[in-house]
């Protein structure tokens, strides 16, 4: 059984991870939760954002759909707001977010 104050140490040296151990922790996952989010990387961080618009805009550009002609009608800002109330995104600083993929 792992604790949160070992996983904090393993990574230390990786502010990212330890931000999301932080959220995951006040989020009420146990830190074997966090372990295997951490170790089978069932994360995404997006960088150069300021907000969930942002976050969706680059989803949007990961998955390709910023190619097709209806990418024009695309609301980020509703995007990203339901993505948010959809999804669990944590913001690690002014410009990092991160999602977890489970």
């Amino acid at each position: 059984m792992t604790n949160y104050n070992a996983l904090t140490e393993m990574y230390i040296d990786t502010p990212y991870i330890c931000g999301i151990l932080e959220n995951l922790e006040d989020d009420g996952y146990d830190a074997d939760q966090a372990e295997e989010i951490i170790n089978d990387e069932l994360f995404a961080i997006y960088e150069n954002c300021e907000n969930m618009g942002d976050v969706a805009y680059e989803i949007a550009k990961n998955y390709g759909w910023l190619d097709y002609p209806s990418a024009d009608y695309i609301d980020f800002e509703k995007f990203g707001r339901d993505l948010d109330i959809e999804g669990t995104f944590y913001q690690l600083d002014p410009y990092t977010f991160v999602e977890i993929l489970i």
